[in-house]
Protein backbone atom coordinates (compact mmCIF):
# COMPACT_ATOMS: atom_id res chain seq x y z
CA UNK A 1 0.00 0.00 0.00
CA UNK A 2 1.22 3.54 -0.77
CA UNK A 3 0.30 7.05 0.33
CA UNK A 4 0.74 10.31 -1.60
CA UNK A 5 -0.38 13.74 -0.47
CA UNK A 6 -2.21 16.03 -2.89
CA UNK A 7 1.05 17.25 -4.46
CA UNK A 8 2.82 13.94 -4.91
CA UNK A 9 2.78 10.79 -7.03
CA UNK A 10 3.34 7.14 -6.22
CA UNK A 11 3.48 4.96 -9.32
CA UNK A 12 2.99 1.24 -8.67
CA UNK A 13 2.28 -0.03 -12.17
CA UNK A 14 2.74 -3.72 -12.76
CA UNK A 15 3.61 -4.76 -16.31
CA UNK A 16 3.94 -8.41 -17.30
CA UNK A 17 4.39 -10.37 -20.50
CA UNK A 18 4.99 -7.36 -22.76
CA UNK A 19 6.87 -7.25 -26.06
CA UNK A 20 7.42 -3.77 -27.55
CA UNK A 21 9.76 -1.64 -29.65
CA UNK A 22 9.87 1.06 -26.98
CA UNK A 23 8.33 1.99 -23.66
CA UNK A 24 7.71 5.56 -22.53
CA UNK A 25 6.27 6.74 -19.25
CA UNK A 26 5.96 10.38 -18.25
CA UNK A 27 5.03 11.47 -14.74
CA UNK A 28 4.36 15.10 -13.90
CA UNK A 29 3.33 16.68 -10.62
CA UNK A 30 3.16 20.18 -9.30
CA UNK A 31 4.45 20.73 -5.79
CA UNK A 32 2.99 23.20 -3.37
CA UNK A 33 5.36 23.90 -0.49
CA UNK A 34 2.40 24.41 1.85
CA UNK A 35 0.42 21.52 0.45
CA UNK A 36 0.83 19.07 3.34
CA UNK A 37 -1.02 20.51 6.27
CA UNK A 38 -0.22 19.42 9.82
CA UNK A 39 -2.58 16.71 10.94
CA UNK A 40 -2.72 14.79 7.64
CA UNK A 41 -2.94 11.19 8.73
CA UNK A 42 -0.87 8.56 6.94
CA UNK A 43 -2.74 5.25 6.88
CA UNK A 44 -1.13 2.36 8.76
CA UNK A 45 0.66 -0.41 6.84
CA UNK A 46 2.04 1.99 4.20
CA UNK A 47 5.10 0.68 2.30
CA UNK A 48 5.97 4.05 0.77
CA UNK A 49 4.82 7.59 1.41
CA UNK A 50 5.30 10.60 -0.91
CA UNK A 51 4.99 14.19 0.31
CA UNK A 52 5.57 17.76 -0.86
CA UNK A 53 5.67 17.16 -4.60
CA UNK A 54 7.83 14.06 -4.44
CA UNK A 55 7.59 11.14 -6.84
CA UNK A 56 8.11 7.48 -5.97
CA UNK A 57 8.43 4.94 -8.77
CA UNK A 58 7.69 1.46 -7.45
CA UNK A 59 6.79 -0.07 -10.80
CA UNK A 60 7.31 -3.79 -11.43
CA UNK A 61 8.27 -5.17 -14.82
CA UNK A 62 8.38 -8.92 -15.37
CA UNK A 63 8.79 -10.89 -18.60
CA UNK A 64 9.13 -7.61 -20.53
CA UNK A 65 11.15 -7.40 -23.75
CA UNK A 66 11.85 -3.98 -25.21
CA UNK A 67 13.71 -3.95 -28.55
CA UNK A 68 14.45 -0.22 -28.48
CA UNK A 69 14.57 2.15 -25.54
CA UNK A 70 12.81 2.70 -22.24
CA UNK A 71 12.13 6.36 -21.50
CA UNK A 72 10.92 7.24 -18.01
CA UNK A 73 10.73 10.95 -17.30
CA UNK A 74 9.68 12.64 -14.10
CA UNK A 75 8.99 16.35 -13.82
CA UNK A 76 8.16 18.11 -10.56
CA UNK A 77 7.16 21.73 -11.08
CA UNK A 78 6.88 24.26 -8.30
CA UNK A 79 3.58 26.07 -7.91
CA UNK A 80 5.07 28.78 -5.71
CA UNK A 81 3.16 31.99 -6.09
CA UNK A 82 0.25 30.38 -7.93
CA UNK A 83 -3.23 30.32 -6.56
CA UNK A 84 -4.98 27.01 -6.01
CA UNK A 85 -6.73 25.73 -9.09
CA UNK A 86 -4.38 27.34 -11.61
CA UNK A 87 -2.67 24.20 -12.87
CA UNK A 88 -2.56 24.39 -16.67
CA UNK A 89 -3.67 28.02 -16.70
CA UNK A 90 -2.30 30.08 -19.57
CA UNK A 91 0.35 32.69 -18.93
CA UNK A 92 -0.71 36.22 -18.21
CA UNK A 93 0.23 38.54 -21.06
CA UNK A 94 3.61 40.21 -20.60
CA UNK A 95 3.45 43.78 -19.38
CA UNK A 96 6.63 45.18 -20.91
CA UNK A 97 7.78 45.67 -24.50
CA UNK A 98 10.50 42.98 -24.36
CA UNK A 99 8.10 40.38 -22.98
CA UNK A 100 5.63 41.29 -25.71
CA UNK A 101 8.41 40.96 -28.32
CA UNK A 102 9.30 37.48 -27.05
CA UNK A 103 5.62 36.48 -27.06
CA UNK A 104 5.07 37.88 -30.56
CA UNK A 105 8.13 35.98 -31.87
CA UNK A 106 7.70 32.87 -29.73
CA UNK A 107 7.11 30.46 -32.62
CA UNK A 108 10.18 31.73 -34.49
CA UNK A 109 12.31 31.58 -31.34
CA UNK A 110 11.20 28.01 -30.61
CA UNK A 111 11.94 26.95 -34.20
CA UNK A 112 15.39 28.53 -34.04
CA UNK A 113 16.48 27.53 -30.52
CA UNK A 114 15.28 23.91 -30.60
CA UNK A 115 17.85 23.12 -33.31
CA UNK A 116 20.56 23.03 -30.61
CA UNK A 117 19.73 23.06 -26.90
CA UNK A 118 23.01 24.83 -26.09
CA UNK A 119 20.82 27.81 -25.12
CA UNK A 120 20.06 25.96 -21.86
CA UNK A 121 23.72 26.23 -20.84
CA UNK A 122 23.64 29.98 -21.46
CA UNK A 123 20.39 30.72 -19.57
CA UNK A 124 21.61 28.63 -16.64
CA UNK A 125 25.04 30.29 -16.56
CA UNK A 126 23.41 33.75 -16.68
CA UNK A 127 21.05 32.90 -13.80
CA UNK A 128 17.97 33.33 -15.97
CA UNK A 129 16.75 29.91 -14.78
CA UNK A 130 17.38 28.29 -11.42
CA UNK A 131 19.26 25.01 -10.95
CA UNK A 132 15.94 23.20 -10.50
CA UNK A 133 14.40 24.74 -13.62
CA UNK A 134 17.53 23.89 -15.59
CA UNK A 135 17.41 20.25 -14.45
CA UNK A 136 13.70 19.98 -15.33
CA UNK A 137 14.22 21.53 -18.77
CA UNK A 138 17.26 19.36 -19.44
CA UNK A 139 15.30 16.22 -18.58
CA UNK A 140 12.58 16.81 -21.19
CA UNK A 141 12.92 14.47 -24.14
CA UNK A 142 11.55 16.71 -26.90
CA UNK A 143 13.57 19.82 -27.90
CA UNK A 144 10.44 21.74 -28.93
CA UNK A 145 8.85 21.21 -25.50
CA UNK A 146 12.12 22.12 -23.78
CA UNK A 147 12.40 25.46 -25.59
CA UNK A 148 8.66 26.19 -25.26
CA UNK A 149 8.82 25.62 -21.50
CA UNK A 150 11.98 27.73 -21.27
CA UNK A 151 10.37 30.66 -23.07
CA UNK A 152 7.18 30.33 -20.99
CA UNK A 153 9.27 30.42 -17.79
CA UNK A 154 11.15 33.50 -18.99
CA UNK A 155 7.94 35.33 -19.89
CA UNK A 156 6.42 34.29 -16.55
CA UNK A 157 9.35 35.81 -14.64
CA UNK A 158 8.59 39.30 -15.92
CA UNK A 159 10.08 42.09 -17.97
CA UNK A 160 13.53 42.20 -16.34
CA UNK A 161 14.13 38.52 -17.12
CA UNK A 162 12.82 39.01 -20.67
CA UNK A 163 15.33 41.85 -21.16
CA UNK A 164 18.14 39.68 -19.75
CA UNK A 165 17.16 36.83 -22.12
CA UNK A 166 17.12 39.10 -25.19
CA UNK A 167 20.54 40.52 -24.22
CA UNK A 168 21.82 36.95 -23.97
CA UNK A 169 20.44 36.13 -27.44
CA UNK A 170 22.44 39.05 -28.90
CA UNK A 171 25.80 37.78 -27.60
CA UNK A 172 28.24 36.81 -30.39
CA UNK A 173 28.67 33.21 -29.19
CA UNK A 174 24.88 32.73 -29.15
CA UNK A 175 24.43 34.35 -32.57
CA UNK A 176 27.15 32.08 -33.91
CA UNK A 177 25.24 29.00 -32.71
CA UNK A 178 21.85 30.36 -33.85
CA UNK A 179 22.36 32.48 -37.02
CA UNK A 180 18.56 32.78 -37.55
CA UNK A 181 18.44 34.98 -34.43
CA UNK A 182 19.88 37.90 -36.44
CA UNK A 183 16.71 37.96 -38.52
CA UNK A 184 14.35 37.43 -35.57
CA UNK A 185 16.05 40.15 -33.48
CA UNK A 186 16.46 42.51 -36.45
CA UNK A 187 20.25 42.70 -36.05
Amino acid sequence: MAFADSNSVVSMTEMTNIRAKSLSMKIETESDPGGRQPGNVIPPQVNCSAHGGSVILADRLSDVTIDGHIDVSVCVKSSQGRAAGTVGETLTPPKGPTGKFITDHKVELIDCLMADLFVLQHVHAEGIVTDGQYQNLKSLSHPEKTVTDLIDQIIGKGEDTCVQFCQLLKKPEVLETYPKLRHILNL
